[in-house]
């Protein structure tokens, strides 16, 4: 077991900013990849 690494409230707001930061990115790559595909499907 590793011993207990004590984080304060503030490093995991980072934390969770920068994910969820990762996580818009991936979004809008996906809808990116999503619109294109409906644009091959039209054609």
């Amino acid at each position: 077991m590793v011993g207990v690494i004590s984080v304060t409230p503030g490093q995991l707001k980072q934390q969770a900013q920068v994910y969820l930061r990762a996580k818009e990115g991936i979004e809008q790559q996906i809808q990116a990849v999503n619109n294109m595909n409906n644009a091959i499907a039209q054609e």
